[in-house]
This record gives structure tokens, C-alpha cells and sequence, in this order.
């Protein structure tokens, strides 16, 4: 788990939101512009050693870019040539369904 004030590429993370089977969200801001925001999805270590774990990334975010629909965050970018791999999706205040 990453703590607050490390960073992921340009994201500085704030606080965890979320983890699942693949990995964990944070609430992230630009290290350059903090007043934007992000939704960034870490592909966690343990994940990371299955071969296929990087195709189920790349198309997750493949599938959730091609989705428009209001209840449904945007994907902006997934990142696999970074370590840790990310997907970086809009932060969305409210609360966790």
C-alpha cells in the first residue's frame, strides 16, 4: 500500500480510496497543478508477477474508455511503462457505492 505524499509519475498520492483483486485506487493531484485531481489505479506488486496481468489491465482501461455514461468515471490514461503500472481515471467526489 502507498502512503500519502508518494508519488506515482506526476500524481502525488492523497489517501487511499479503495483495493480490490488487481490493486488499489488513490485520490491523487498533479505535483505541478494541485488543484487537479485524479483517480489513480496502482497494478498491485503481487498481481504484477502473473503474465497476463498486464493484458487484463490494458483492457480494463480499454473497456472503461469506450463507456459514456454519467455514473461512470472516465478513463484518461493507463500507464504501464511506469512502476507502478497505473491507470488514471477522473476523481469523482461522493461517496463509495
Amino acid at each position: 500500500m502507498l502512503q500519502a505524499g508518494e508519488q506515482i509519475d506526476i500524481w502525488v498520492i492523497e489517501k487511499q480510496l479503495g483495493s480490490g483483486g488487481m490493486g488499489s485506487v488513490y485520490r491523487c493531484h498533479n505535483r505541478n497543478a494541485t488543484r487537479i485531481k485524479a483517480a489513480v489505479k496502482v497494478l498491485e506488486s503481487s498481481v504484477r508477477a502473473s503474465p497476463d496481468a498486464e493484458a487484463r489491465f490494458i483492457r480494463e482501461a480499454e473497456i472503461l474508455f469506450q463507456l459514456d455514461h454519467p455514473n461512470i468515471v472516465k478513463v484518461r490514461n493507463v500507464r504501464t511503462d511506469m512502476d507502478p503500472p497505473y491507470l488514471e481515471m477522473e476523481f469523482v467526489e461522493g461517496s463509495a457505492l
